[in-house]
């Protein structure tokens, strides 16, 4: 049973002082996917979440519950090559819950690294721009409405810049959406 899954630094230290106390107790670290940028490119990177009853039962024991999978843009269509291989630790225990012998240990590995062509800088400008330009047609037509930038080198096909607005922070949903945010997300007309 999964007693929290967010603790704070403080509540992590007073639980691993407490941890030899508490029989059957044990802390877990998992990654959380992050992303420093906030919002920035958000409909190209997409997010992540747990993965639901319907990809468990068709990915034919690719995944198990709990774990997290893309969910939408760069996230979702470069899962296989990003999400890497879980470990696996078997442990025997006595009716303590204590460890008793470690039974097996397969290393974790890491997932590929996807290099994108994007320019950071240039991503904010085209999203600034067009949030400007966006506010602009708002305050002249009333509407809240929404829009698209992208910038490509014309002799290369990279993408230096892809913005559409308006957008969401995908750090959101790394850790699990909060019910009344993801409300907000819904009702937003222009999202």
């Amino acid at each position: 049973v999964v007693v929290s899954d967010r603790l704070t630094p403080r509540q992590l230290a007073r639980l691993a002082e407490a941890q030899g106390r508490i029989p059957g107790s044990r802390l877990e670290v998992f990654p959380v996917r992050d992303y420093p940028l906030g919002s920035l490119a958000c409909h190209l990177l997409g997010q992540v979440g747990e993965v639901d009853e319907l990809t468990l039962s068709e990915a034919q024991r690719k995944y198990e519950p709990g774990d997290w999978v893309g969910k939408d843009g760069l996230e979702a269509s470069w899962e296989d090559d990003l999400r890497g291989v879980s470990g696996r630790r078997g442990v025997l225990v006595d009716v303590s819950g204590r460890p008793v012998q470690e039974l097996e240990e397969i290393a974790p590995r890491a997932g590929r690294d996807l290099v994108l062509t994007l320019d950071a800088e240039l991503q904010k400008v085209a999203e600034d721009s067009l949030q400007l330009a966006l506010n602009e047609l708002r305050w002249r037509n009333g509407e809240r409405t929404g829009g698209v930038v992208v910038a490509m080198e014309a002799r290369t096909g990279k993408i230096r810049a892809m913005a559409s607005l308006p957008g969401y922070d995908p750090g959101w949903f790394a850790g699990g959406i909060s019910s009344r945010r993801f409300t907000l997300l819904l009702r937003d007309p222009a999202a």
